[in-house]
């Protein structure tokens, strides 16, 4: 049975190869109470629209369709950490070691898009990262947690670009999540240097 609710979200996808290197190198932390977010399905959301309507998803696209004048850039991803949901481990997730400063950029441009009217503009809460898994917060160890958390801090993933961000519709079908692209947004090419 596939959900019907049309949930809509607007997130940087990487390339395969990527997606299963992030998961490779975690492939010794098998847990019980760790539920690991299937290779395909990992992104880096950047606006959440959650249900829209086919009118409402029509006009979204032609508002992002303004992200072709962002300015293209690239992420480093490194290491593991955790969110906490009362005070246990909840979720695992890998951090931007570097190109925050210009996923801030484009998550504000974002905000501008959508919000063109704003008197001022208050900057949003915004805090890139990856989830690679869901743990179970009744089950896992804290010893066990703090200990996966000391081994893959520091785990290098690697550089990923930032050229093109992917709406996607999240659906479930028979209890399985889903992540269905809808609309790709290139953004502009990132100018090259004299010395370059």
């Amino acid at each position: 049975m596939v959900e019907q609710q049309n949930k809509l979200f607007l997130a940087l996808d990487f390339s395969l190869s990527f997606k299963k290197r992030m998961m490779e190198a975690l492939g010794s932390t098998v847990l019980h109470y760790i539920d690991f977010i299937p290779a395909e399905n990992l992104h880096l959301t950047l606006r959440w629209f959650g249900a829209t309507t086919a009118e409402q998803e029509a006009k979204l696209i032609q508002i992002l369709q303004q992200l072709s004048s962002f300015p293209a850039s690239k992420i480093q991803v490194e290491g593991i950490h955790l969110f906490e949901k009362k005070r246990k481990p909840s979720v695992m997730w890998f951090a931007i070691a570097e190109g925050k400063e210009e996923l801030h950029a484009l998550f504000n441009h974002i905000v501008l898009l959508l919000h063109p009217k704003r008197e001022t503009f208050t900057p949003e809460r915004f805090s890139p990262h990856i989830t690679v898994a869901r743990l179970s917060t009744r089950k896992n160890s804290n010893k066990e947690v703090k200990r996966i958390l000391k081994e893959y801090n520091h785990l290098l993933i690697g550089e990923a670009p930032v050229e093109e961000l992917t709406l996607f519709r999240s659906v479930s079908i028979e209890g399985i999540r889903r992540y269905i692209p809808l609309h790709r947004f290139k953004l502009a090419p990132k100018k090259r240097m004299l010395h370059e």
